[in-house]
């Protein structure tokens, strides 16, 4: 027979304490919160449809010569407006406020609708048919990064997409080095009419194919940079293998860029892993990482390789495209006896006289009016993406643009230091040399307004800006 205390427990049995009361978990808590909702975590739906649409989207802009076929990039400008527009609701369906980030993009987004529709001489476009054709591309630019942002979020995501570029980007390389080795001249279907002479892969323009290779090229040397087994790997023989792996393919685009034959593709590529040695250079010690030293020789290493195979190859070609470049240039009495110098003396004049712009995507139309050699010449581009988004918006607006592109820019930049993880710090870099090699280039050429270059670098934006730490 067992005696109970006064508590009822028996006695010689020791007392159960008290259960404690366990504060809810996040999930059971949620029918308790009365403010804003928590970010909901990703769909793999709808996440997937995100990252297949964007990279379909970008193959098919770049594969077909570069999105200048009107059907291929119809469809792509179709399918990221869709993505655009789930993005959209879904934002609204979070009720999210909006963010101030967007404030420029969409004071600029109405500036152009501005030029486009309002019916005042000093403020419409001059070919307003163009207008509408770019705003519809901003559009879709708009989306591109949106996607790239939203779906940069998740670490894996971002790798995925980097290697759906660096891929795109060894197609292009091989496509344009059996060009130049070969003598084929086909760009799918089409016979090569021009730059027979010159590796562009399903490109038309030798300089934009370079301009696509100089984006991806940061991201190969950046995964092989990230590939190198560490300090305390103790299994290092399969990273190692991974590098010079990713470091094949670098060369392999590199030495492609060279064959193109385009000089300030060249430049660009050499600027931007400058950028990225020195980014190196100036980052912290980190005892576990391979020594800088290491890794900046590496990137010398992949430069001597592909100069390497320039000269096996025969380098004459190249050597005469830059051999040209003071005969194209050459100043006759003051003015430009032809070639980009000429182009910019009149575009600065083009600024002076419509100081509000000729409209976005005019600059064919209103330049004619300011040409001044080669007058039966068409001059469609101002070969300075600079000088153009000035003439086009006016300064005020390029001025706008410009810093938030460079704004963002300086977020990729960061991220170098500030990204979570390692495999984050290593997609950063490699957007920050993408970056710096497309804005260096748009100083002589054109790259932005090729659909398919535009939007590539758009992705890049969105890539980038993921990339640092919340």
């Amino acid at each position: 027979m067992r005696i109970r205390n006064g508590n009822g427990t028996p006695t010689g049995v020791a007392a159960r304490p008290a259960p404690i009361k366990q504060f809810p978990k996040r999930e059971e808590a949620d029918a308790f919160e009365f403010s804003a909702p928590p970010i909901p975590s990703f769909r793999p739906g709808t996440h997937l449809f995100y990252l297949a649409g964007l990279i379909a989207a970008v193959a098919v802009a770049v594969i077909f010569f570069g999105g200048t076929e009107t059907f291929s990039w119809a469809a792509a400008q179709i399918l990221l407006l869709a993505i655009g527009v789930v993005l959209l609701l879904e934002q609204l369906r979070q009720q999210d406020s909006p963010s101030r980030t967007w404030v420029v993009p969409a004071a600029l987004l109405a500036w152009v609708v501005v030029q486009w529709r309002v019916p005042i001489d000093l403020l419409a476009s001059q070919d307003r048919w163009a207008t509408g054709e770019l705003f519809v591309r901003l559009l879709v630019y708009g989306s591109a990064f949106a996607a790239a942002r939203r779906i940069s979020r998740e670490e894996k995501a971002a790798q995925r997409l980097v290697l759906a570029l660096l891929i795109l980007g060894v197609f292009e390389a091989a496509y344009g080095l059996a060009q130049y080795l070969t003598g084929w001249q086909k760009i799918l279907w089409q016979e090569r009419v021009y730059y027979r002479e010159s590796a562009t892969g399903t490109y038309v323009n030798h300089n934009h194919f370079a301009g696509f290779l100089e984006m991806v090229i940061p991201f190969a040397v950046a995964q092989a940079l990230g590939a190198l087994p560490r300090k305390k790997d103790r299994r290092s023989h399969a990273p190692a293998g991974k590098a010079a792996l990713f470091l094949f393919l670098a060369a392999v685009l590199v030495l492609a860029v060279i064959f193109s034959q385009s000089r300030m593709g060249l430049i660009a590529c050499v600027g931007s892993l400058a950028a990225m040695a020195t980014v190196l250079r100036l980052r912290g010690r980190d005892a576990a990482a391979p020594s800088r030293a290491l890794r900046a020789g590496l990137i010398l290493l992949l430069l001597a390789a592909s100069a390497a195979l320039m000269f096996w190859i025969g380098p004459e070609p190249v050597f005469t495209r830059f051999a040209k470049l003071p005969e194209q240039e050459r100043l006759s009495s003051g003015v430009a006896a032809g070639g980009r110098l000429a182009v910019w003396a009149d575009t600065l004049r083009l600024i002076r006289e419509r100081p509000l712009g000729v409209g976005l995507g005019a600059f064919e139309a209103a330049y004619t009016k300011v040409q001044t050699v080669d007058v039966n010449a068409r001059v469609d581009y101002a070969h300075n993406d600079y000088l153009q988004v000035a003439a086009e918006l006016g300064p005020v607006a390029a001025l706008l643009f410009w810093a938030m592109i460079f704004a963002l820019a300086a977020r990729a930049l960061r991220a170098c230091w500030t990204a979570a993880s390692p495999t984050r710090q290593c997609i950063a870099q490699g957007a920050t040399g993408a970056l710096a090699a497309l804005l260096l280039h748009s100083l002589t050429d054109f790259n932005l307004y090729i659909p398919a270059n535009g939007l590539v670098f758009s992705v890049v934006l969105g890539l980038s800006s993921a990339q640092e730490k919340e």
